[in-house]
């Protein structure tokens, strides 16, 4: 299933509620649209308390990270140039509960991987099109509150559509509910992804 994450400001995708620019600074303005291709560091951070059993009965609070550095040709569609470098980081796995507090928590009997980046090819129009998989081992968890059983390890693979704004939008000082600039002004932070809840994306452009 494709997945069309919702994470471009209202000026682009007409979003209802307002969005709020500064006085764009026309330096930079200049900077990028001199710039025919942008490389983005983007980091995907990821919080919550998901499922780690593959019947969806253990939950615990989970926290990952993912890493990619793309070249974009960014006059020109946002055309991949040259070979994406992924980084996944193993996820943090704490506090392992049953969907009932009472019952008895998970017990995991491997690693549990909420999300690994394996491919970035072209998306839609301006987006890129991620490939990842979520990693369940085999874990004991809750029967009938008191006993146990063994949900067993499984691979989940699903697609999502990550939409790559301008990097105008800095020189501009954009801003709406999906989408702010850092406070050192270097980076766009998205987040409110419709398909990606919990997790926060920091794009960080370089020209060429």
């Amino acid at each position: 299933m494709i997945r069309r994450l919702a994470l471009v400001s209202a000026l682009t995708l007409g979003f209802v509620g307002p969005a709020v620019a500064q006085q764009p600074d026309m330096a930079a303005m200049q900077k990028w649209m001199t710039s025919q291709n942008v490389t983005w560091h983007i980091v995907g951070k990821y919080e919550g308390d998901p499922s780690i059993s593959s019947d969806g009965q253990g939950l615990a609070h989970v926290t990952d990270v993912v890493e990619l550095d793309i070249k974009l040709a960014w006059l020109d569609g946002n055309k991949i140039v040259g070979t994406p470098k992924i980084k996944n980081t193993p996820s943090l796995v704490t506090k392992p509960h049953d969907r009932e507090p009472k019952c008895l928590a998970p017990a995991l009997k491997g690693d549990f991987d909420y999300a690994m980046l394996d491919a970035v090819t072209p998306g839609m129009a301006t987006a890129l099109h991620f490939k990842m998989t979520r990693t369940f081992p085999d874990v004991v968890v809750s029967q009938v509150c008191s006993s146990t059983k063994m949900a067993p390890a499984k691979k989940v693979s699903d697609e999502y559509e990550l939409f790559i704004p301008q990097p105008t939008f800095l020189a501009m000082g954009v801003s709406d509910k999906n989408m702010q600039v850092s406070a050192d002004k270097k980076s766009l932070i998205l987040k409110n992804a419709s398909g990606l809840e919990g997790w926060v994306w920091t794009l960080t452009p370089t020209p060429g």
